[in-house]
């Protein structure tokens, strides 16, 4: 991939999940599998190492084009291309973490985070139905939650 060539990709001004619009559970799972795997396994593991939850962060500094007037030609194009490089990672990062979904599960006395990707269904809830759920379902117990739900 050349980062300075034109290869057509755009960043739309839609959220992850608008873009999806009009795929099911199927064709995600032919497009996208491998990279929710991934995401899963990079959640699975943040808890468990600093250094690789620290690697993980997303987050990008604008690019800072003050460097052409402290650095060769050469060494700002390397940073600016660099930094388009990152920029892609992250806004990938952020796509596939925007499915990415935790609930914590009671066995053997102890909690566990469990991650899974969400399914396509979830965005088409209504939020007062999301509502409704979390306001009408009983957390007494287990046997209460699936009673009410």
């Amino acid at each position: 991939d050349d980062p300075k060539a034109d290869d057509g990709i755009d960043v739309p001004p839609k959220l992850p999940v608008e873009l999806l619009e009009g795929y099911k559970e199927e064709d995600l799972i032919d497009l996208f599998e491998e990279s929710f795997n991934i995401m899963l396994l990079a959640h699975f593991l943040k808890p468990i190492d600093a250094k690789f939850r620290d690697a993980l962060d997303h987050k990008i500094s604008p690019f800072d084009e003050s460097l052409q007037l402290r650095i060769s030609p050469e060494a700002f194009e390397e940073e600016k291309i660099a930094h388009i490089i990152r920029s892609k990672y992250n806004r990938a990062y952020l796509f596939f973490d925007e499915w990415i979904k935790m609930v914590e599960v009671l066995a053997d006395g102890k909690v566990h985070d469990v991650f899974f990707r969400m399914p396509v269904l979830c965005h088409y809830v209504l939020g007062s139905e999301k509502d409704d759920i979390l306001t009408l379902v009983s957390i007494e117990s287990p046997e209460a939650k699936v009673k009410d739900f």
